[in-house]
């Protein structure tokens, strides 16, 4: 069965998933929501978890095993659905994971990017070292599908590992964890999960509305 998964604490996030899951709804109102959440949240199915990280990513990178769905499409909360999401399903037929480039595209341009830069200098110049290169695709981890199995499964155990090096944003950490634990994964051009809505053709990402404060 396919599925989408919400991570949702604090009232920031609670409130944007209820907005996303109203926009999904539009295009596919029959497909199975579940949300993991500290507590209940407005007739949606949730899975029950605690509070323990303030930025949530604990609970993010625990979806692949609290998933009840064969084929999940893990959401960020603050994402507005603009089109059917079947096509993304249809590629677990072949391959295990499908995500989107990152509109920064490579760690190549992180590490040069200027003091707007949103991930810290140390933890780029690990993950280059860790790679072999900075010549490599960074992925938006906020639209995420993917099946339910061993590899995929193992990939977020070590990207878990990998997030807890530096404790800050979760995409550096994919990348590492991907280097690591390869599976078969397909990247999404950047128009599926982008905070261009003129360019957005699956998923219009507001990135920050479901942050809490001190949040990384």
């Amino acid at each position: 069965m396919n599925g989408v998964v919400y991570v949702a604490y604090g009232e920031p996030a609670r409130s944007s998933v209820l907005r996303s899951v109203a926009s999904l709804r539009q295009y596919q109102p029959d497909l199975p929501v579940a949300v993991v959440a500290d507590r209940p949240l407005d007739g949606l199915d949730c899975i029950m978890r605690e509070d323990d990280h303030v930025g949530a990513r604990y609970a993010k990178l625990a979806v692949a095993d609290l998933t009840p769905f064969e084929r999940t499409c893990y959401l960020d909360a603050d994402t507005t659905v603009v089109h059917s999401l079947e096509e993304g399903f249809r590629l677990l037929d072949a391959f295990d994971l499908a995500l989107a480039m990152d509109g920064k595209h490579t760690v190549h341009y992180v590490a040069h990017m200027t003091s707007r830069a949103p991930f810290g200098r140390e933890e780029v110049a690990a993950t280059v070292k860790a790679v072999g290169t900075s010549m490599i695709t960074l992925h938006n981890c906020g639209l995420m599908f993917f099946k339910k199995c061993a590899r995929v499964r193992g990939l977020y155990r070590v990207w878990q590992e990998e997030w807890e090096r530096f404790g800050k944003r979760d995409q550096l950490a994919f990348v590492r964890a991907l280097h690591r634990c390869p599976v078969r994964m397909v990247t999404l051009p950047h128009c599926w999960n982008t905070g261009y809505a003129p360019k957005a053709e699956r998923v219009l990402h507001h990135w920050g509305d479901a942050r809490r404060k001190g949040a990384p």
